[in-house]
């Protein structure tokens, strides 16, 4: 119920803010009383207001869907290796523009047994979330590795990192929402969502974090599909 509380709290917030402008700037416009070159500098803002809150929906409904439903997980063999390569190209162009190197490792053979969609949206938001922590200029890498559970993956980054305060706040299912280096807004759903994603498929999560030194997230997936015992007679 506090979860249910917090999430609305969100969808007043954040939603109600860039509809209620995106409102006032149709009403200007359609009056004629804005010069084209102010009303072309409001709608650039507008476009990136009602881009977040496009995002922050999607989660929320993601999310949402997936606790009051019980997602259902389709796992599948997945070759790491050219999957990392391969979603770390979606997010190529994102790091570009704030000038960060973003780097894949991973050895060939690693494979995890997982969903795939599930994975790919935890992975992203993870990326996502070291870059929009991390200044310009800044490094984020992508390692793959064996680990004694299955696949291991990390996301480092060598951004502003994360207070002992904050990590406990997000552990604690805490929506936690703040701007990241270059003023980029955020829901705070997106580590609730990696977490769940990653449970789900049988998963650990963690995070290793210090303010000034950068973060690295975690998370660790079976490498094989579950064997099935027979029930004995």
């Amino acid at each position: 119920n506090q979860l249910k509380s917090k999430l609305f709290s969100v969808l007043a917030h954040d939603m109600r803010s860039p509809l209620g402008t995106l409102q006032s700037l149709l009403s200007i416009a359609d009056k004629d009383l804005l010069p084209p070159e102010d009303f072309q500098r409001m709608l650039k803002n507008i476009q990136t207001r009602l881009g977040h809150t496009t995002e922050m929906l999607e989660k929320l409904l993601t999310w949402a869907n997936s606790q009051l439903k019980g997602a259902k997980v389709n796992p599948s063999l997945i070759p790491v290796a050219p999957w990392l390569r391969s979603q770390s190209r979606l997010y190529t162009l994102t790091a570009l523009q704030k000038k960060i190197k973003l780097t894949v490792s991973a050895e060939e053979n690693l494979k995890i047994y997982a969903d795939e969609d599930m994975i790919a949206l935890a992975l992203g938001n993870l990326v996502n979330n070291a870059i929009k922590f991390t200044p310009k200029g800044g490094e984020i890498q992508i390692i793959a590795y064996p680990d004694s559970e299955g696949v291991g993956i990390k996301v480092i980054d060598n951004g502003v990192g994360i207070s002992l305060k904050r990590q406990e706040k997000i552990a604690g299912y805490g929506i936690d929402s703040t701007l990241g280096t270059d003023g980029e807004q955020g829901t705070g759903l997106g580590l609730i969502i990696c977490r769940d994603f990653i449970h789900q498929n049988g998963g650990q999560f963690s995070i290793h974090s210090e303010p000034g030194k950068g973060s690295t997230f975690y998370f660790v997936l079976p490498s094989a599909k579950p064997l099935v015992t027979a029930a004995s007679d």
